[in-house]
């Protein structure tokens, strides 16, 4: 005998919902949610910052953080010799905040021991053809006009655009007196005369999605950030003795309560009494405000209710990070005494550049680091760690011969892929300053924004310290 079905009123349905723990938005309820008057998503450095400042003033507070780790993009590589880093290599003389932290600490710190061998050390290979940096201003391959021929490849943009900087202060940059600068880097420096190829070894120095693709409004002001600071960030720089991780460590290890760790926020719900936050393994907590700190590209994955006004909730989602892939290998053959030239060395091909750095005592070169950056970067992008590895190794031993087999790599750090970084930093696209950057880092009811991407006076890790700082001060003075 067949059956008809019954229909399925939406009563039947919510009851039906209700006996599997499951919402009316279709979330699976796991129990009572656990409470705190402060959230803070993401154990970065700015959610840890954001934290301690709370925790200091007396106000209880939990972190959730979706991997097993804290510090976010700050890495250091234990597992390989050398322990370089992978993200805050140096401490810089004016990252204040991020000192004062390592102070009250007990943090050690140290000079860096040859951190970065730069001039010395470095080449250029542009198509193909090795080019020392005292060549380069003779070389048939340099574009630059007469005056200019001594700039380096990587040095052109900001060489040319600092020319014209107009900014300032540091906060300039999201001023409206500023807003005709909100173009194309590569329009704002073909208009002050550089030639195709110039522009193209710009596009290819570019450590964001391409110079026609950022903001030259972007690019001043870190440039500009880069010349107030650069004195301090060489000459008192500082390294956390056993790698900078032991910050962010220490950080966490200072909370009174221990960091939710796999804790994957799925969806943040606004009411007018609180905030209610659903996580990925189906556990539930409710805080009066919340501080999330996790960079845009992840945050447009997660679902926020009621959602941001238009323009923010825009900038959330459109907000580029960029892409960046490092090869980590120790070298076990000297290839650079074979050739007679520098270990290091930047080029034009798919490989960005590669780095020696000498992190022990003995000045030997320890590491030697490929860099993938830019425009080039988007090779990569479907390939496997091991065809990466084929790939990368494979183009550098075709520039420079000597370097085969005398690799042997250790890791590959591709912030890109990992779900909880979805790229290294943030930039801007043309057009983006003037209409996102005063409006990303407002509060939306309860939430909070924070993170280097809603900086405004600092880059790096200081931005971080600075973003968290505002955050937690927006709680304190709206109250919990």
């Amino acid at each position: 005998m067949n059956h008809r079905p019954v229909p399925l009123t939406r009563r039947d349905a919510m009851l039906g919902l209700a006996a599997l723990g499951v919402g009316a938005n279709g979330m699976r309820r796991a129990g009572a949610a656990e409470q705190a008057p402060v959230i803070v998503v993401g154990a970065g450095l700015a959610g840890l910052h954001a934290a301690r400042l709370l925790q200091r003033e007396g106000v209880p507070v939990r972190i959730l953080e979706g991997s097993h780790r804290s510090g976010g993009r700050v890495i250091t590589l234990d597992d390989v010799p050398g322990r370089p880093e992978a993200g805050l290599a140096v401490i810089g003389g004016m990252y204040a905040r991020v000192l004062d932290t390592c102070a009250a600490l007990n943090l050690k710190l140290e000079q860096p021991v040859q951190m970065r061998k730069t001039e010395a050390t470095r080449m250029l290979n542009i198509g193909g053809q090795a080019i020392l940096h005292e060549d380069w201003a003779k070389s048939a391959l340099n574009p630059l006009p007469e005056g200019d021929r001594t700039v380096l490849p990587d040095m052109i943009a900001s060489t040319y655009l600092m020319r014209i900087n107009p900014l300032d202060s540091l906060d300039d940059w999201i001023s409206p007196a500023f807003a005709k600068w909100d173009r194309p880097t590569d329009d704002v420096l073909s208009d002050q005369g550089l030639n195709a190829e110039a522009r193209r070894l710009v596009d290819v120095a570019a450590m964001t999605g391409g110079s026609a693709m950022t903001s030259a409004l972007h690019d001043m002001r870190v440039y500009r950030w880069a010349l107030s600071s650069r004195e301090r960030m060489f000459k008192d720089a500082r390294h956390v003795v056993g790698g900078n991780q032991r910050l962010p460590e220490a950080m966490a290890a200072s909370l009174k309560v221990p960091i939710h760790f796999g804790k994957a926020v799925v969806q943040i719900e606004i009411d007018e009494s609180g905030v209610d936050i659903q996580c990925a393994d189906l556990s539930r907590f409710r805080a009066r405000r919340v501080i999330t700190t996790v960079p845009m590209s992840v945050l447009r994955n997660i679902e926020i209710r009621p959602a941001p006004v238009p323009e923010q909730a825009a900038a959330i989602q459109q907000l580029p990070y960029a892409d960046g892939i490092q090869i980590y290998t120790v070298p076990e053959k000297r290839y650079w005494e074979q050739d007679g030239l520098p270990p290091g060395m930047w080029t034009d091909s798919p490989i960005d550049g590669v780095r020696a750095l000498a992190n022990d005592d003995s000045g030997q070169v320890t590491n030697i680091i490929i860099d993938l950056y830019g425009p080039e970067v988007r090779r990569f992008f479907f390939m496997t760690d091991a065809e990466i590895e084929t790939y990368a190794l494979g183009w550098l031993a075709r520039l420079r011969p000597s370097t085969k087999g005398a690799l042997r790599v250790m890791k590959i750090v591709n912030k890109s892929r990992e779900k909880f970084a979805r790229g290294d930093w943030p930039y801007w696209h043309p057009g983006q300053v003037n209409r996102f950057g005063r409006i990303v880092r407002q509060p939306w009811q309860r939430l909070h924004f924070a993170g280097d991407g809603t900086a405004v006076l600092n880059r790096g890790a200081e931005a971080a310290f600075e973003s968290g700082e505002r955050a937690a001060l927006e709680v304190l003075t709206q109250g919990v």
